[in-house]
């Protein structure tokens, strides 16, 4: 899979795909809203 944005952004994960961070700020892709 494959996620685009708009904007310039990261997303920081760990060694196991998880986010490092529980708090986003800004857009969520909508492919992320998806998988929850």
């Amino acid at each position: 899979m494959i996620i685009r944005y708009d904007d310039n952004v990261a997303v920081v994960i760990d060694q196991e795909g998880n986010p490092k961070r529980t708090q986003i700020f800004g857009v969520i892709a909508r492919e992320l809203r998806q998988l929850n």
